[in-house]
């Protein structure tokens, strides 16, 4: 079957692409027993671990679980409340939960959207939009908490991969790929998102868009521009494809085994997934990466082409739970809690009134 006669977009208006978020756990408290005690803090005021998450992940559900049995205060805010409690002072930053203060010792941001909130006026969306995505993109410069979450795109993540001398697809981006294909070498191409694979269409309702495996000649037949910017690249043959989960000091691999990019999510019963050893030079490759792009978390995915990596991206927001279940394990969410757990403890508590240097600046 020929492709669309528009690449990737036409996925947008495909309802087996959409994933409906159901309601998840209730908002938690974090744990307040002692927490204030001799902090000069008040009694209100916990540290604790904080996850900007979306109600129904499963990945968060998971660590809170295990932070549970050891004793770490957490606590998650939702994008699905009207108004989430934020303040960023000389003093630090605080998030507001029910009638506790956090003081978080590290925060988490999981497919954090501001989209989740709707407003009769267009510019009153757009607006609460881009402010909070500059909020969440500056968050390490509002507390002196490890913040897990953000990350460099794609075009910047290629750009660090190609200065460690790491291999990677030949890449072009372009608003004219029926014309730019031609710049890269071999049969079929991929087609793929410049950023997120999810847009959120509605609260609670994520569309997908996928990478789509192209056959040169349909793909040299797209005409003329599209609306947006996409992401054309050579398609490798290869050995294996890893999914690799960087996370802190440890690491955790799979290989996976899928007849398309979307088939984790429309042909689920044709996806293999299984633990592996992570390969000696795959470990050294994730790590050396992990540390050029400033990602405390993030998963990985790989070719292998013999005992090469070809690096694809790396994903700030990747979920494992699905792995974990066709695997059969739990590597990822037991090493997930144990580091969060070890930022929990590392995190200093601060002399009373400071903050991070930038906002104690401008307070001053």
């Amino acid at each position: 079957m020929n492709e669309p006669a528009v690449p990737l977009l036409w996925q947008l208006d495909d309802e087996r692409r959409v994933l409906r978020i159901g309601p998840g756990e209730p908002p938690a408290q974090p744990r307040t027993p002692d927490a204030g005690a001799g902090t000069g803090e008040g009694a209100d005021e916990v540290p604790g671990v904080v996850f900007l998450a979306r109600p129904g992940d499963t990945e968060v559900a998971a660590v809170r679980r295990a932070l549970r049995r050891l004793a770490v205060p957490s606590v998650r805010i939702g994008p699905e409340a009207d108004r989430p409690g934020l303040s960023a002072t000389a003093k630090g930053l605080r998030f507001h939960a029910g009638s506790s203060t956090v003081r978080p010792t590290a925060v988490w941001i999981r497919h954090y959207s501001a989209r989740a909130r709707r407003h009769p006026s267009v510019a009153h969306d757009r607006f609460g939009d881009d402010s909070w995505r500059a909020v969440l993109a500056g968050l390490d410069r509002l507390t002196g908490a490890p913040v897990i979450g953000n990350g460099p795109g794609l075009l910047q993540q290629l750009d660090a991969a190609r200065s460690a001398n790491v291999r990677v697809p030949r890449t072009v981006v372009t608003t004219r790929p029926g014309a730019d294909v031609r710049s890269l070498p071999g049969d079929p191409v991929v087609v793929k998102a410049v950023d997120r694979h999810f847009v959120e269409s509605a609260p609670g309702r994520l569309n997908g868009v996928f990478a789509q495996v192209v056959r040169r000649a349909d793909a040299l037949r797209w005409a003329g521009s599209v609306p947006v910017p996409l992401v054309l690249q050579e398609y490798v043959h290869s050995d294996a494809e890893l999914r690799v989960y960087h996370l802190g000091g440890a690491q955790a691999a799979y290989r996976v085994v899928k007849a398309a990019p979307d088939s984790p999510w429309l042909d689920r019963g044709r996806v293999h997934v299984t633990a592996c050893p992570v390969p000696p030079r795959v470990g050294r490759t994730v790590a050396d990466l992990a540390r050029r792009m400033g990602l405390v978390y993030a998963a990985f995915d790989l070719l292998m082409v013999g005992d090469e990596p070809v690096f694809l991206e790396a994903n700030a927001d990747g979920d494992w739970r699905w792995y974990e279940r066709l695997a059969g394990d739990g590597a990822v969410s037991a090493a997930a809690a144990g580091m969060v757990a070890a930022l929990h403890h590392r995190s200093p508590r601060p002399p009373h009134g400071a903050g991070p240097p930038l906002l104690a600046i401008l307070g001053a």
